[in-house]
């Protein structure tokens, strides 16, 4: 049997360390990298450009919540 996802999407508040969200990042980044780069090379991959979008959305949140704790200022436009 295959898992039913729904498409309704939430907000949800989670806690984590500065180190813990740091890690996160990193991760989230290298598979970015992963999937921007070296995915559309396997056979049988499937394109996905509005999951990868919203993927970079959520870390580009989450990685300026961490900069902004870390006192990082934004870069200028």
């Amino acid at each position: 049997m295959v898992p039913c996802y729904h498409t309704w999407m939430g907000n949800i508040s989670v806690e984590f360390s500065l180190e813990q969200l740091q890690a996160i990042v990193v991760l989230a980044n290298n598979q970015l990298f992963r999937v921007k780069y070296i995915d559309p090379k396997m056979p049988g991959h499937v394109n996905r450009p509005e999951e990868l979008a919203i993927s970079k959305e959520a870390v580009q949140v989450v990685e300026a919540a961490l900069n902004k704790a870390k006192g990082i200022k934004p870069r200028s436009a």
